[in-house]
């Protein structure tokens, strides 16, 4: 039987047990609230606005059934209510017993980048505080977008789809050699001077991207549907339409670093730029990032001697200038991003490619970027289209091959009578002999249809560019001139170029691309 001092100890065990578990319970339940709390985050609809719109800002995570107060930083410092009346402070929200709340936001047109904090309530106005949640977005009135020219994935262009999604094989048809058109438009506030700036990646592991810039309607030519997809708030077709009437060709100027200005081809290219009201003194230019020793170079980082096949990770920066005369005047740029070629298609003329496997259809790992860098130096959030890696495709490879001829009729003295076409007047089975040979009414035969196609039209240039699928050689060829390369590859190219114009540009690239999935 237990003694005394047994059953005593055996009672504070038990009670030390349970005290344990009491405590280990309360932890667990304290610990569940804590995590909640410091899992609470923020989000917006989205990370960029047009003036005028109204930002969604969406909370979870939050303590259960809690007030909380909201104040939006905006870009000059200032903090106004989200309910359209601009007038100073913040607004109080209520989480839901989930933890969840929505809050609506609405921007008045200052430009830059706004930061939205959560605090619990009530809030004493002090910045210093570490704020329960917070997240950043911006009002710019930008839109920038490249040219999706394969929307419906059947492997034939199409009219460009402006978007800011990647360039991809289910939305796309770019090939090394070919030109990516891209689109800005935003609204600027202030008149007077502007310099916009641009930045490319023009190697990745020494392979290279986007090697200079292009004519807009390079490639894509009359389907470069410039005023497709406009932005909702920012630019009307009205605006876009008075852009284009009076839009101004940039001459680019050409890029003196590791002989590039050789593969420039065309060497003029023009970025186009319209202003709605309309504006003035537009030029292209390369800004002095190599210092005096290079002047006109603009690539990052500087390699002096410039390099070949060996760049490494490297970027080039390009500027555009122009002045506005008006306030919040849009301003539409349009260019392309030329993609490098590898291979050359005809190497007794000048270079057009970078050596095999340096193309951009070589690069490896994360897409390439075109960016827009900056606005008068400052940040423009450093927007960016990308090509994801495989969605660039090698050139079709000019092989010699036997071009079918058609022969020539061999000239004979007898006529070819064609033959009978049945008909529902009976034929005796034996001819009357007449003196005077009658002529039978025959059908003359309809001359059968010949498989001659007639060629689709190709995009036409605005005298900026050509069709980027035909190199060179065949360019030349086609124009009368010569190209420095053997007869047979300057007719292989012809013929290729015929079945691009019938197939309708990205017909030519169908098979590969099927078999490339």
């Amino acid at each position: 039987m237990p003694t005394g001092k047994t059953l005593l100890r055996s009672s504070a065990f038990r009670l030390g047990l349970a005290m344990a578990a009491l405590l280990c319970v309360a932890g667990a339940v304290l610990g569940v609230r804590y995590f909640a709390q410091a899992a609470a985050f923020i989000t917006t609809d989205k990370p960029d606005y047009f003036s005028s719109e109204i930002v969604t800002i969406t909370g979870s995570g939050f303590a259960p059934d809690t007030y909380y107060d909201v104040p939006v930083i905006r870009p000059d410092g200032t903090i106004v209510k989200g309910d359209g009346m601009f007038t100073f402070g913040w607004d109080t929200v209520r989480s839901s017993a989930s933890g969840a709340f929505t809050y609506h936001y609405q921007l008045d047109g200052i430009p830059g980048i706004y930061e939205a904090r959560v605090y619990p309530s009530p809030w004493s106005g002090n910045r210093s505080e570490v704020p329960v949640a917070t997240v950043y977005f911006t009002d710019a009135d930008i839109d920038f977008t490249q040219c999706l020219n394969d929307s419906d994935n059947d492997d034939v262009m199409d009219s460009c789809s402006w978007g800011t999604g990647a360039i991809n094989q289910n939305n796309s048809i770019y090939t090394e050699c070919n030109s990516v058109p891209q689109r800005l438009f935003q609204k600027i506030k202030v008149a007077g001077p502007h310099t916009v700036r641009f930045e490319f990646e023009f190697t990745k592991a020494d392979v290279y991207g986007y090697d200079f810039i292009s004519s807009p309607d390079y490639t894509v030519g009359t389907y470069l549907n410039e005023c497709a997809d406009l932005p909702n708030g920012l630019v009307s077709d009205t605006d876009c339409q008075s852009m284009m009437s009076t839009v101004s060709l940039a001459l680019v100027p050409s890029d003196p670093f590791d002989a590039v200005s050789m593969r420039q081809n065309p060497a003029s290219r023009n970025i186009w730029i319209g202003c709605s009201p309309s504006c003035t003194g537009v030029s292209v230019s390369f800004p002095d990032l190599d210092g005096a020793d290079d002047p006109g170079e603009a690539h990052l980082p500087d390699s002096d001697s410039d390099c070949f096949q060996n760049c490494d990770d490297s970027d080039v920066q390009i500027e555009v200038q122009f002045t506005t005369a008006a306030t919040n005047t849009v301003v539409g740029i349009w260019f392309g991003g030329h993609v490098a070629l590898g291979s050359d298609p005809d190497p007794d003329s000048p270079p057009d490619g970078w050596g095999t496997g340096y193309g951009a259809s070589s690069i490896k790992g994360s897409p390439f970027h075109m960016m827009y860098f900056s606005l008068d130096g400052d940040s423009t959030g450093k927007r960016d289209n990308q090509i994801s890696i495989g969605a660039v495709l090698p050139p079709p490879t000019a092989t010699p091959t036997n071009t079918p001829v058609t022969p020539s009729p061999t000239p004979t003295n007898t006529p070819v009578t064609p033959s009978p076409t049945p008909t529902n007047t009976p034929v005796p089975p034996t001819p009357t002999r007449t003196n005077t040979p009658t002529a039978t009414a025959t059908r003359t035969p309809t001359p059968t249809r010949t498989s001659t196609s007639t060629p689709t039209p190709r995009p036409t240039s605005r005298g900026v560019g050509g069709n980027v699928l035909l190199p060179p050689a065949a360019v030349a060829a086609q124009s009368g001139g010569t190209s420095g390369g053997s007869g047979q590859t300057v007719a292989t190219w012809m013929v290729l170029a015929g079945v691009a114009g019938a197939l309708g540009v990205g017909g030519l690239y169908a098979r590969s691309r099927r078999r490339s999935r």
